[in-house]
């Protein structure tokens, strides 16, 4: 009971300090805002590909849209459910650390120290929920393999359990989920010795096999009865070799996670060295999760993206240093020295520990208190919006609605302009190269083509618009169209 209590305790902190970081972010992410509205559209009948373009499989907002359309199409909600998921994140990556044997307070200050890095970036994304399933799947296999010592044990609830995780992570994010399911279901090969582990690995890689295409299948059967198996074709496969978005990995190396960037490939290097030489499995299952989430850091290579990338093989580096602490330089040490310097390294967490919670509850009050009074925006009620954007919102949706025309903000923005009067505009509310179809930017100038008697409206400071903006589209507007005025930061083009 008091294991319970403690940990109900431990969960209790990440819930209130991620709330205190969620909550209160102004209305700025544009991945929040295209997720937000991808889960909105399905919750207002919309289906994806068809209706609305995506680039990946739609388990995310699938899942947030019944939500909503539970609980109304509020971004406030998508916060909530970002906020039970990035906590689950921090719990069960605490809980990880428990399995290593590492003491409580040390285990929660790690997770706490993830969670700042974290920090700027928290939001609902099919890569954090992809992430949560991963860890989730890890820590039941860790678990499992310490209380059996046997990485080949079988266990038929345990392998359609994790198998089920596994592969719903294909069902939120194509690329990334089936790079996680076929690490998972072949790393145990690593460890085969013999015939009978041969034997043992075919039969549980089999029935992980089979149990992962379950939520695949179900996928495919939504896709198949809602007639939609060719839009989904178009945009998820063939659309993506239009995704000519990149970010260098050496990028990393010239930022405030250079040092982070260098120590994980190198960690990934020594767990596969350690895995093959040494036998040891619980590095071989590290060392395999590990790989099969770093895929994320391509082709965006981003501080968010690598930190998703990079989280197990943190975990698995700090596997290492408390093995390495064990084995070579705890006996060194006299028992005296250790008990001081855990006793000061305790009473200094719990002193980070009471005043985190202090401040992300003065932050809390202070929005529960001004929460009402945020923005009047419809579908971003609750949300902080600086009077500035609130102010040029409005005045862009009243030009919008006084419009004969059909309107288009051809911008990265636009969903921001159209949440609030409940429009969607396919192709141009998610307007992003790799994001609009297999045609690309000649897809959407043969649909501007197409169109009569529309007003198109682009950014006036070429120098904002989103580095992921297929430009040749703009520079067609600009030559086919004619500039008629300007309504707050956007050029009116018809």
């Amino acid at each position: 009971m008091k294991k319970y209590k403690e940990e109900i305790l431990v969960f209790q902190i990440f819930l209130i300090t991620t709330s205190a970081i969620i909550l209160t972010k102004n209305l700025n992410n544009l991945d929040e805002v295209w997720i937000f509205n991808t889960a909105r559209n399905i919750a207002n009948g919309l289906l994806p590909y068809k209706d609305f373009n995506l680039v990946t499989t739609p388990g995310l907002p699938i899942f947030c849209g019944m939500i909503l359309k539970i609980f109304g199409t509020e971004m406030f909600i998508m916060r909530i459910m970002a906020i039970i998921i990035n906590s689950l994140i921090m719990f069960v990556i605490y809980k990880i650390l428990k399995t290593f044997e590492i003491k409580k307070e040390f285990s929660l200050l790690i997770s706490i120290i993830i969670m700042r890095l974290f920090m700027e970036s928290m939001c609902i994304d099919y890569n954090f929920l992809i992430m949560l399933l991963a860890l989730i799947t890890l820590y039941i296999e860790i678990k499992a393999y310490k209380q059996n010592n046997n990485i080949f044990e079988y266990n038929l609830k345990k392998e359609i359990l994790l198998g089920t995780l596994a592969g719903l992570s294909i069902t939120m994010k194509q690329t990334t989920g089936i790079c996680f399911v076929i690490a998972f279901i072949g790393y145990k090969l690593l460890a085969v010795r013999n015939k009978q582990d041969l034997k043992l690995f075919l039969k549980i890689a089999v029935t992980r096999f089979l149990v992962c295409m379950l939520p695949v299948i179900i996928l495919l059967i939504y896709l198949l009865c809602n007639n939609i198996m060719n839009e989904f074709i178009d945009y998820a496969i063939w659309g993506i070799k239009n995704f000519s978005n990149s970010i260098s990995y050496l990028n990393l190396l010239k930022g405030k996670l250079s040092i982070l960037a260098i120590l994980v490939p190198i960690t990934i290097i020594i767990s596969l060295y350690i895995s093959i030489r040494k036998n040891n499995h619980i590095i071989t299952i590290l060392f395999a999760y590990s790989v099969s989430t770093i895929v994320v850091v391509y082709p965006i290579s981003d501080n968010v993206h690598f930190l998703i990338a990079g989280t197990i093989t943190i975990i698995t580096g700090i596997y290492l240093l408390k093995e390495l602490y064990e084995n070579k330089f705890k006996g060194i040490l006299e028992k005296s020295i250790i008990i001081w310097i855990e006793n000061f390294m305790k009473a200094l967490i719990l002193i980070l520990i009471l005043i985190m919670i202090g401040v992300s509850t003065y932050k809390l009050i202070n929005y529960i208190i001004n929460f009402k009074e945020y923005t009047s925006l419809e579908n971003f009620k609750y949300i902080p919006v600086s009077k500035e954007l609130e102010e040029q919102i409005i005045k862009v949706d009243n030009y919008i609605e006084k419009q004969e025309n059909d309107v288009y903000i051809v911008d990265a923005r636009a969903a921001i302009y159209m949440i609030p009067i409940n429009r969607y505009n396919k192709n141009y509310d998610m307007f992003l190269k790799g994001n609009i179809g297999s045609k690309g930017s000649k897809g959407i100038i043969e649909d501007l083509q197409s169109k009569e008697n529309i007003t198109l409206l682009i950014l006036k400071d070429k120098r904002s618009l989103n580095w992921q903006t297929p430009i040749d589209v703009i520079e067609y507007i600009q030559n086919k169209y004619e500039i008629t005025g300007e309504i707050e930061r956007f050029e009116i083009w018809n």
